[in-house]
């Protein structure tokens, strides 16, 4: 009995070690049964067995009908290790790699962007059971290109809805604030573009676009214009952001005849016909700048000769010329235009070999400290301003564009004197250097029994302050004289001949003082007063009755008392 049931438990002992595994039995049912699995499922199992233990790697970009060999031959051209896939797959849109070394999947990751084919591949890794990337990539793609296509909608619809047809002109100020539903951004070049090729295709015929109040701070993208056919002639960008002249290049291909910068730091930082002048350099072809003439006001502005009466013209022009052909011709004849204490002082800049002759006569305050140095060269009495005048080159005034400013001043024991302002060029040395010169001259009615009565000066220089440099190139201009209102004819009695009689030196000023009482007891400006006396031969009495018939009659124009 007791020996039965040790073998029993002997028997129950080897059937718990053959179910452990270990006994013959074990291994060899195992065996077969791996060998049975095998058999049934094939190498697909092995397949997804390796699958879970490698990296996939999602590649995108491609165009559609590409072959999987020529891909997959371009990206083992592009890494630097041998690419062993142990699956690729391949449709339209997408394929997906699987590999087994990290290595090679980092690899493939850093060609993103490789070219194939005229397009940029997309690789990347694909982790978990989350949906591709570029599934979720081109659901955000699709969304931009739906918003783009709306704020284009919308632009077009504004820019037909304020294009004026008469004038070829639109009005794209303040932006952003009149189409709120779009993103106004011009300092994305991709902006300004689009929006030249809307006004291409709505507005073909545009010549003039009002760009202000933009918050535009540059202008790279503006040339696209041109590429793209637009034929514009006046751009404005007033009150923006435009700092500096340079960005002004981006427009030297449009054409254009009108530019406006006002209300941009770059015109208020920089002295206005400096910056004219560099734009106009940049745009050769501009006419105005601002709403000034470029032609004009690219350079320090000149204005034609101005007298304050045709009689001071008259008296100007002769001493003028008389003055400048000394100069020229016989300088120490200069001696009879100056008074006995007459003063002189000349400055010049800048330092320069042309104008090395006058440095050491200079008297320019900045550069000449202390009383002594500054008196040394303030030049008194008539007989040692001629000396130092002789001691400077000879020169050739050249009357073209000669501006000449005259009018009358009042002086000390009224004592009328007048002022000449003369801007010009002198040529000396044969011709080698063009001075550029600004002369003021004070003068003062000549003493009786002068010898500038003698020699035709019927006025006398009491101060003459010279200054000279560089000549540069200014536009030559109209030396018409401008005395501030239209000339008007005042009609007149019957009586003596209307011309004026002819005007002498010795009663200049005597007429400028008759003027000057008429209009302030008729009401009439000085140049009307001085038709009145002139075509009544300087007869005060009578010009004042026929001034008093005339206005009973309404015959006197309103234009006589705009003062």
């Amino acid at each position: 009995m007791s020996g039965r049931n040790n073998n029993r438990g002997k028997h129950r002992q080897g059937i718990k070690q053959n179910n452990g595994g270990g006994g013959a039995f074990s291994r060899f049912t195992q065996k077969h049964k791996e060998k049975d699995d095998d058999e049934d499922m094939g190498e697909g199992s092995n397949r997804r067995q390796q699958r879970k233990d490698t990296h996939r790697i999602m590649v995108t970009g491609f165009p559609t009908e590409t072959k999987k060999e020529t891909l997959l031959t371009c990206l083992q051209n592009a890494l630097k290790i041998p690419l062993t896939p142990v699956q690729f797959s391949i449709d339209n849109k997408h394929a997906v790699l699987h590999v087994n070394k990290k290595l090679e999947a980092n690899s493939l990751i850093n060609l993103s962007g490789l070219q194939f084919n005229g397009t940029k591949l997309t690789i990347l890794s694909l982790k978990g059971r989350n949906p591709p990337p570029q599934v979720a990539e081109n659901k955000k793609e699709k969304g931009k290109r739906d918003k783009v296509k709306e704020e284009k909608m919308l632009l077009e619809i504004f820019v037909q809805q304020i294009y004026d047809h008469a004038n070829n002109a639109l009005d794209l100020s303040d932006l952003q604030k009149r189409i709120p539903k779009i993103r106004v951004d011009f300092r994305t070049p991709g902006f300004v573009e689009s929006l030249f090729r809307i006004l291409k295709d709505k507005t073909p015929a545009i010549t003039t676009i009002n760009f202000a109040n933009n918050n535009i701070g540059q202008l790279f993208g503006f040339d696209k214009a041109k590429s793209l056919g637009l034929n514009i002639l006046n751009l404005s960008f007033d009150t923006n952001q435009i700092k500096s002249v340079d960005h002004v290049r981006y427009l030297k291909d449009l054409n254009l005849r009108e530019l406006v910068l006002t209300n941009n730091p770059v015109s208020q930082k920089t002295e206005a016909f400096e910056y004219r002048k560099k734009i106009s350099k940049t745009l050769p072809n501009l006419q105005l700048i601002d709403g000034y003439d470029i032609k004009l006001s690219s350079f320090v502005p000149i204005r034609s000769s101005f007298c304050d009466t045709p009689v001071t013209q008259s008296f100007a022009d002769d001493f003028v010329n008389r003055f400048l052909d000394l100069c020229d011709k016989n300088r120490s004849g200069l001696v009879h235009a100056y008074a006995d204490n007459a003063v002189f002082s000349i400055t010049s800049y800048p330092k320069n070999k042309a104008l090395a002759p006058y440095a050491f006569h200079d008297r320019n305050l900045v550069t000449k400290n202390g009383y002594e140095k500054r008196a040394e060269h303030l030049y008194v009495g008539k007989q040692r301003v001629v000396k130092e005048l002789c001691d400077f080159p000879e020169t050739k005034h050249q009357r073209e564009g000669l501006v000449v400013d005259a009018f009358m001043v009042k002086g000390i024991n009224t004592v009328d004197l007048i002022t000449i302002n003369m801007h010009g060029d002198w040529i000396e040395d044969q011709g080698r250097f063009r001075t550029s010169y600004n002369r003021t001259l004070l003068l003062a009615p000549a003493p009786p029994n002068s010898s500038a009565l003698v020699n035709g000066f019927q006025a006398v220089i009491i101060n003459d302050i010279l200054h000279v440099t560089i000549a540069k190139k200014h536009p030559i201009v109209n030396n018409s004289v401008n005395t501030s209102t239209t000339t008007v004819t005042i009609p007149t009695i019957a009586g003596p001949s209307s011309s004026p009689i002819p005007v002498t030196p010795n009663n200049i000023l005597i007429q400028q003082q008759m003027v000057i009482r008429f209009s302030e007891q008729t009401g009439m400006n000085l140049t009307f007063s001085e038709q009145c006396l002139t075509s009544n031969q300087w007869d005060y009495d009578k010009s004042l009755i026929n001034f008093n018939e005339l206005k009973l009659a309404n015959s006197v124009p309103p234009e006589a008392f705009i003062k």
